[in-house]
Order: C-alpha cells, then sequence, then structure tokens
C-alpha cells in the first residue's frame, strides 16, 4: 500500500489501483513551508517499508 500526503487536488481515490506514471493529484501549498511538498510511504501488512528498496531513486 502507498500512503501519500501533501496533495492539493487528488486524482484518485483511497483504494483505487493506478498504473505506472498515472497523476495521483497535484501538489498543495503547505502552511510550515515556502515549497510545495509531497510525502509517500510504503506499507505492507501494517509494516512500514523503506522505498528505497523497491524504488530506484
Amino acid at each position: 500500500m502507498s500512503k501519500y500526503s501533501g496533495l492539493g487536488s487528488a486524482f484518485a481515490d483511497k483504494g483505487q489501483h493506478v498504473d505506472t506514471g498515472s497523476a495521483i493529484g497535484l501538489t498543495g501549498n503547505s502552511a510550515n513551508s515556502t515549497q510545495n511538498l509531497v510525502t509517500f510511504e510504503l506499507w505492507n501488512k501494517g509494516t512500514r517499508l523503506n522505498p528505497r528498496e523497491y524504488i530506484p531513486f
């Protein structure tokens, strides 16, 4: 499962399957920063995963 935060507008709904390369939304404005920032987490069966082990950056 992937979890995203910081989206101003979401194009995908919770639980919706998205294809590789699909836009999931637009960044939003953060009250605590001068930058728009989207963060994400990967989870498997309640355990947080290190994305660097699954996604080449």
